[in-house]
């Protein structure tokens, strides 16, 4: 599984803004990071195996309950949102908190969440494609039954490294820091109770053509890559006109 600089699928409001941040220098650097990835694509049939952590049998049906790709993006699930319950935009974004493309992009959310938070919706769905993104997702919504799954969220970014998530220690130190580590926490962190809910993300994103991460949707309209926050809010303020 693998992340991949900023692509247009669709949608003619958005091209130009996102056209404009692809020729930047940001975009460049991105473009030169993406090459010294090792990617590797999983098939449908494929296993993601993450020491005690796994998902299994994770091949989207032949056939779904649902009938059109936005009640994919935005019904049917748990996942965690910012802004408005009511929106006019609503973004989903695929994203895996052992991703550094999504670290890029994470400031850019918070901020146009809290921005925006009257007219915008930004949903948060797991796409688990590293080693320890499993785990480090587990401790964001372990987090999440106490309150706080964002500050959980944005902690993790921050603390991201090639083995952060390897000591399940490492996660409790966050938790600590949080004021959220105790009985509770550690119940639904050995639990993995969460587990399936990653796996039903994960099958809707393979229905929805999701293929690395930081993938965006915004109404509907897929974008691939990492965004900047200013490129974020001139999407966002394209559809608010």
């Amino acid at each position: 599984m693998h992340e991949q600089p900023t692509r247009i699928h669709s949608g003619h409001r958005i091209r130009n803004i996102i056209l404009t941040a692809v020729i930047s220098p940001f975009a460049l650097i991105l473009a030169l990071l993406v090459v010294s990835f090792v990617m590797s694509i999983f098939s449908r049939s494929d296993r993601i195996k993450q020491g005690d952590y796994s998902l299994q049998g994770t091949s989207a049906p032949a056939t779904t309950e649902y009938t059109n790709a936005q009640k994919i993006l935005t019904e049917g699930t748990n996942n965690y949102f910012l802004g408005s319950k009511e929106p006019v935009l609503t973004i989903v974004q695929f994203s895996d908190f052992a991703c550094p493309f999504c670290k890029a992009s994470f400031p850019g959310i918070r901020e146009m969440g809290l921005k925006y938070n009257d007219k915008v919706k930004i949903i948060f769905r797991d796409w688990p494609g590293h080693t320890y993104s499993l785990p480090l997702a587990t401790g964001a919504y372990c987090a999440g039954e106490q309150g706080k799954f964002w500050e959980m969220h944005d902690k993790l970014f921050q603390n991201q490294s090639d083995t952060f998530g390897s000591d399940k220690n490492q996660i409790a130190v966050l938790a600590q820091q949080l004021g959220i580590y105790n009985e509770q926490f550690q119940k639904c962190f050995d639990s993995k109770k969460y587990i399936p809910q990653i796996r039903q993300n994960f099958v809707d994103s393979e229905t929805l053509g999701v293929k690395g991460t930081p993938t965006w949707f915004f109404n509907g309209q897929k974008v691939e890559g990492a965004i900047s926050s200013d490129t974020l809010e001139q999407i966002i303020q394209e559809f608010l006109k």
